[in-house]
């Protein structure tokens, strides 16, 4: 099998306890800055449109007299609303505080028992 080029120099550098580390703590930032992208994404975009939407619906609400209609707005309108629950309740678990299963793995494995910061 041919020799990839650099891929000792990359060893190297994983032997080192010092860079190890460094580049753990590199991983760990990007990964809680892709999460802390992805639930402003979630805030900003979708559950904004979803409670423009659940504000239609309650303003279509004073347009309808048919009691069948009403009520078929009224489940839409809770519909939209669990989502936007579930939304933010996926944002809170995106949130950077958060260590994922695999991030504690790697840092015990570095450090011994890892706590999650506050």
């Amino acid at each position: 099998m041919p020799a990839r080029v650099g891929s000792e120099a990359f060893d190297d550098r994983l032997r080192d306890p010092l860079e190890l580390r460094r580049l753990v703590a590199e991983l760990i930032e990007a990964h809680a800055s892709e999460h802390a992208r992805i639930a402003t994404d979630i805030h900003d975009r979708v559950i904004q449109s979803m409670t423009a939407t659940s504000l239609s619906l309650a303003q279509l609400k004073h347009h309808v007299d048919d009691p069948k209609e009403l009520e078929i707005l009224g489940r839409l309108d809770k519909s939209v609303r669990a989502s936007i629950e579930e939304l933010r309740a996926l944002m809170t678990s995106l949130h950077v505080g958060a260590r994922s299963p695999l991030e504690v793995t790697v840092l015990e494995a570095l450090d011994g028992p890892v706590t999650h910061p506050k």
